[in-house]
């Protein structure tokens, strides 16, 4: 938990003192400034008319971000604290498992109703705390060509959540989705089909880096060159002489910031899950009907 106090809409998780080893009673809250601007506070629940309910202060005993992307290894790093970058790129994204299920309860809980986006969500929530899990673990094993693959998957959850943006009725796209209609044969409200390369195309108007990590991912889950060459190093080129190395775990040319870069995608990602799901908690604890 920070030291520091939150900026003005700030989205954080935040306890007090009798309640910070418990996670079951952390809270997720905005930092927002009163209508009348007499005072700011966090936002963290609404009443059954659909008001902020809200702590009247400037001060938070224990918090961080909800949304901790963005971290990058400096630019004069050492080769040799690449070690100490990967254990904190690695203790980060671990903390995920508690943003998830904290926001979970909270957009499945928002007005005490459940919609058909509440369960569709569940299934995102459910699937990419299996993914994260996944990839510490194949990382850990250094196994960096199936980790790299598990941040394709784990941008499918971010695309196929934005889809539910990108339609009329969410709800009924959920519906649609959970009978087993698949999401490529549905189309938007531009009356487009919403296949992968679609819903990639769409969401990098908005995140323009998702495009590039598509692309790529895409390279590591269909059989490609990046599985050809990702063992092969040349020795000298004037003697076109190359090194192969064929094993089940990473070669020596796979260092830690190539792990640290797949565990940094793979925080972005679960960004971008976490503040569509966190929208749409908010709309629907000040919206009646949908």
């Amino acid at each position: 938990m920070s030291e520091t106090q939150p900026e003005l809409g700030d989205v954080v998780i935040i306890s007090n003192e009798a309640d910070k080893k418990d996670r079951t009673k952390w809270r997720i809250g905005q930092f927002l400034q009163s209508d009348d601007k007499s005072f700011y506070g966090i936002v963290v629940d609404f009443d059954d008319e659909g008001k902020d309910i809200a702590i009247k202060s400037n001060k938070v005993d224990y918090w961080c971000n909800l949304f901790e992307g963005g971290f990058k290894l400096p630019s004069d790093y050492k080769k040799e604290d690449l070690t100490i970058y990967y254990q904190a790129f690695r203790k980060l994204i671990l903390s995920y498992e508690h943003r998830f299920l904290l926001m979970a309860e909270v957009s499945k809980m928002a007005k005490r109703k459940v919609y058909p986006l509440d369960m569709y969500l569940d299934g995102i929530y459910i699937r990419s705390l299996s993914l994260m899990n996944a990839s510490i673990t194949l990382l850990d094993s250094k196994n960096y060509m199936a980790a790299a693959s598990i941040v394709r998957l784990h941008l499918d959850n971010f695309l196929r959540l934005y889809a539910s943006y990108l339609v009329k009725n969410p709800h009924d796209f959920s519906m649609e989705v959970m009978g087993g209609k698949p999401i490529k044969k549905i189309k938007d409200h531009d009356e487009k089909f919403m296949n992968d390369g679609y819903l990639a195309k769409k969401a990098s108007e908005k995140y323009p880096w998702i495009q590039q990590v598509y692309d790529k991912g895409c390279g590591f889950v269909h059989f490609s060159s990046t599985h050809i060459f990702s063992n092969l190093k040349i020795i000298d080129k004037d003697e076109r002489t190359i090194e192969t190395y064929i094993g089940k775990e990473d070669w020596d040319n796979v260092t830690d910031r190539s792990r640290i870069e797949v565990l940094a995608v793979m925080i972005e990602i679960s960004d971008c899950i976490l503040q569509l799901a966190y929208g749409w908690a908010r709309k629907k604890m000040q919206e009646d009907d949908f």
